[in-house]
């Protein structure tokens, strides 16, 4: 579905998440049908600068979303909600308190460290030290090094 969406409507995606409209953090969701069985729907978070395999706080504005439209149905007991995402099905859980307000959680798909203790030379910074883990997309962690706030994006993209 992600590959689908990326070649044939990605102008779809630039148009919404792109100025004017867009700001550094933009993300949005694409609700779709499920692909698993048992799931109730499927979604593609997507971004200024394309699309993600998984987004947690996405998870659950979507889930809070569904259940305040009326999308999925929520009674008085708690809802198991299954969402196919590019990063695998994963599983929510909405219900509502005694005032009506509505909370959500979930459980992600597995994780795992990928690698640990990795080093990369980077021009202008010397060594940067890092580890890579997963839980539904890859993220790095463990920086030793300091970006100057005045020149965040041009050393951001080199180390990417």
């Amino acid at each position: 579905m992600r590959q689908y969406v990326t070649r044939h409507l990605d102008r779809y995606r630039t148009l919404l998440m792109h100025e004017s409209r867009e700001h550094a953090d933009m993300y949005g969701a694409l609700i779709t049908r499920p692909v698993t069985a048992g799931a109730d729907f499927g979604v593609l978070f997507l971004h200024n600068e394309g699309y993600s395999s998984m987004c947690g706080h996405g998870i659950l504005a979507l889930v809070k979303v569904a259940c305040e439209t009326g999308a999925i149905s929520l009674g008085t007991d708690a809802r198991v909600i299954k969402i196919d995402a590019p990063a695998g099905l994963i599983t929510a859980k909405a219900s509502r308190d005694s005032q009506g307000e509505i909370h959500t959680s979930f459980l992600n798909v597995d994780s795992w460290a990928e690698s640990l203790a990795c080093t990369v030379m980077v021009e202008g910074f010397g060594r940067v030290n890092y580890d890579i883990g997963f839980g539904g997309s890859y993220i790095t962690g463990r920086h030793q090094f300091i970006i100057d706030p005045d020149d965040q994006f041009q050393h951001g993209f080199m180390l990417r």
